[in-house]
């Protein structure tokens, strides 16, 4: 999938997060981060930014709003959505869930 926003624009981007059965995410404890880099095997995202998560999170929801500065720069980025949830044991490493991987075309404004 790809998400397509003019340079400079605002855009809400919403996501409905699914295991790999297809069964919604309980998104109650966790934080959901979205997050774009020029690259995939760029070391650092281009920007990454904590999600808002609709209640209840066992709908799976959370939301994003695109800024002007996310999308100051027209091109072709790699996107992800990624939920982190705490260990289910104290001294247990989290959960780190990646449930949407695409594009983010930000198309330059012809008037710009």
């Amino acid at each position: 999938m790809t998400i397509q926003v003019y340079q400079g624009n605002q855009l809400q981007l919403e996501f409905t997060l699914r295991d790999q059965d297809g069964n919604l995410l309980d998104l109650t404890n966790a934080a959901v981060v979205f997050a774009a880099k020029a690259k995939l095997e760029d070391d650092d995202p281009i920007f990454s930014h904590a999600c808002t998560i609709d209640s209840p999170g066992t709908l799976g929801v959370a939301r994003y709003m695109l800024t002007a500065d996310d999308t100051a720069a027209a091109g072709l980025f790699k996107a992800e959505v990624r939920a982190t949830f705490p260990p289910a044991v104290e001294g247990q490493p989290s959960t780190i869930v990646t449930a949407w991987q695409g594009d983010l075309l930000i198309v330059e404004d012809v008037l710009e």
